[in-house]
């Protein structure tokens, strides 16, 4: 029965860290996509001035 409780401990430790760690991939990715989208507007703003 010990055993079990620990087990149930763990796993209410762990799901909170897993959560956060999803929803940081998730600002991470957008993060991500936004540097992105930045790097094609200044070749875009770059190609404009050579052109």
């Amino acid at each position: 029965m010990p055993r079990m409780a620990a087990k149930w401990a763990l796993v209410a430790i762990l799901v909170p860290f897993l959560l956060v760690g999803c929803a940081s991939l998730d600002k991470a990715r957008q993060i991500f996509e936004a540097a992105g989208q930045v790097c094609r507007i200044i070749d875009g703003v770059r190609q404009c001035v050579q052109n």
